[in-house]
């Protein structure tokens, strides 16, 4: 997937739903906060490496996750820094 292909941050919350999964944390949903799911640093890590990887480096701050940690919200400022309608 790339920014191209996602029309809106619906497309990105299912993007970020499916590497978490892929990730290990199973049955994790947008409405999930990250860290309390499960999430762990190292984790965190691997998703910001994949987000760079595939929206371009630099897209997002890493701390945001940190900060955002629920997923739907870290998809809307994603959607936001890559220009998509709110």
């Amino acid at each position: 997937m790339t920014s191209a292909n996602c029309a809106t941050s619906d497309d990105i919350a299912a993007w970020l739903v499916t590497t978490c999964e892929e990730l290990g944390l199973h049955g994790i949903s947008v409405g999930h906060d990250f860290f309390a799911f499960g999430g762990t640093s190292m984790l965190a890590i691997k998703l910001i490496a994949k987000m760079e990887a595939t929206f371009g480096e630099d897209i997002l701050p890493p701390s945001d996750l940190f900060t955002i940690r629920q997923l739907e919200g870290v998809a809307q400022a994603l959607g936001r820094a890559l220009g998509m309608p709110a």
